[in-house]
């Protein structure tokens, strides 16, 4: 709701400025304390379910990976939508849907879960990236007060 209020009154600097804050103080820490648990792993498998599934190591690790990258940029798609980017991220996420299914098929036989996990790690990275690169190069403005009144 902060997003839209400041891109609502015209307020572009303390949008970019909320949205700076958010990645600092927010999105960055909580992966950061999300890295804690890569290590912690195997321990929390083989007291869960036991030693046999130690094999789901790398992709329980990859998949932590996928909902890090998440947490650290969660801030993105809402930024979008405020900005009114609406078409672009329906788009944007059609063809992810379409490249993690696809890549998931191409690695699965090949890799197993591991692969899978790789696809998804890979696939989100990747629409993060866009996003961050649609953010920055276009830094949409934000409408004008002079426009409200």
């Amino acid at each position: 709701p902060r997003l839209a209020l400041h891109h609502g009154v015209g307020d572009g600097d303390g949008l970019w400025d909320l949205v700076g804050s958010l990645a600092r103080w927010v999105g960055l820490p909580l992966a950061a304390a999300g890295l804690v648990s890569m290590p912690l792993v195997p321990i929390g498998i083989r007291m869960t379910v036991g030693p046999s599934y130690l094999g789901a190591v790398v992709p329980a690790r990859l998949l932590i990976g996928v909902g890090l990258v998440w947490l650290a940029l969660f801030w993105v798609r809402p930024l979008l939508l405020t900005l009114g980017d609406v078409r672009w991220l329906a788009v944007l996420t059609g063809v992810t849907g379409v490249l993690a299914v696809g890549a998931m098929l191409a690695l699965a036989p090949h890799f197993g879960a591991a692969g899978v996990a790789w696809a998804q790690l890979a696939v989100f990275t990747g629409t993060q990236a866009a996003c961050l690169h649609r953010i920055a190069g276009a830094r949409p403005p934000v409408r004008s007060a002079a426009v409200l009144a």
